[in-house]
């Protein structure tokens, strides 16, 4: 949640449409995210199953929130073009993007992600005037939260 940023407190009753925070990037996570802890009587309440009858995979039926909510699964925080493959610290904070591309180094797109699922397919690709001159497809092999691909190719002799 966005640190300094609170409109109610514990304790207080909030309605529908009510604002009751930002969501922001605190430091104590990878990136903005929100956790609800709703509760019934002090006992902790899943919103998207309070009657307890939702398993792994299944869509709940009787939820408390108001409009369904559509979640990403996954997706792209950034993407980049770079003389060489960036290092994961500077993607992350934002300064791997080159400002002028050398036509005597080679050329690297980079993405940036999250949500990555086991089986996923990043497919990064750069195309030319006649079509792709660099694909590849890279089969995620495990579960991530962040994480990063690059690709490319070296420049022609000619530059």
């Amino acid at each position: 949640m966005k640190e300094g940023y609170v409109t109610v407190f514990m304790g207080e009753q909030v309605g529908t449409g009510d604002v009751i925070r930002q969501v922001g990037l605190s430091g104590w996570t990878q990136f903005p995210n929100v956790h609800i802890s709703v509760r019934r009587s002090g006992a902790v309440v899943d919103p998207f199953a309070p009657d307890g009858d939702r398993g792994c995979g299944a869509e709940a039926k009787n939820t408390l929130w108001n409009v369904p909510l559509d979640t990403p699964a996954g997706g792209l925080i950034s993407v980049g073009f770079a003389n060489d493959v960036p290092d994961y610290d500077r993607v992350k904070a934002g300064t791997a993007a080159a400002n002028v591309l050398s036509a005597n180094a080679p050329i690297i797109l980079w993405a940036f992600a999250f949500g990555a699922r086991t089986g996923d397919v990043v497919s990064i690709t750069i195309n030319g005037q006649d079509g792709a001159f660099f694909k590849t497809d890279d089969v995620l092999t495990r579960e991530q939260a962040l994480f990063m691909r690059a690709g490319g190719l070296n420049p022609p002799e000619d530059g």
